[in-house]
């Protein structure tokens, strides 16, 4: 089984319906579904896609939407050792090395899914690509 920690980029792109980018991002999760994969994502995500929901749906729409993510995905603490790894990270973007940070919580994991790639250019995981992601959970 593939272990994937989701970029917040992908969420969204998933629960806003993002073109053309929530094509990839909805098989992911399907494949999460169907227990093809195991998804991981930061308690910081989910924040800012409860930002982002907020602003289509209503409040109680998007709780209900956060409580549905949480069900395919595990959710990674941002607590105070997360927050001083990513002060020295040499991911030069604040937010992506808290990101990188909670992946490497994640003792199986195999890859960080990303539209971002090149943000990611200092991590020591390897960065795909929700298609690769795509390819690879279709090759499984």
């Amino acid at each position: 089984m593939l272990h994937l920690f989701l970029y917040t980029n992908v969420v969204i792109d998933f629960v806003t319906n993002r073109k053309p980018f929530s094509a990839a991002a909805l098989k992911i999760f399907l494949a999460a579904q169907r227990k093809q994969c195991q998804l991981y994502i930061s308690a910081q995500s989910i924040t800012t896609v409860h930002y982002f929901l907020s602003q289509l749906l209503s409040e109680n729409e998007t709780r209900k939407m956060l409580d549905t993510l949480m069900k395919y995905c595990v959710v990674i603490a941002v607590d105070q050792k997360v927050l001083q790894l990513s002060i020295a990270s040499p991911i030069k973007n604040f937010e992506d090395a808290v990101q990188d940070v909670c992946a490497k919580q994640v003792a199986t994991l195999h890859y960080i899914v990303t539209r971002n790639q090149k943000d990611f250019k200092n991590s020591k995981h390897k960065i795909i690509s929700p298609n690769e992601a795509v390819q690879l959970i279709d090759k499984k």
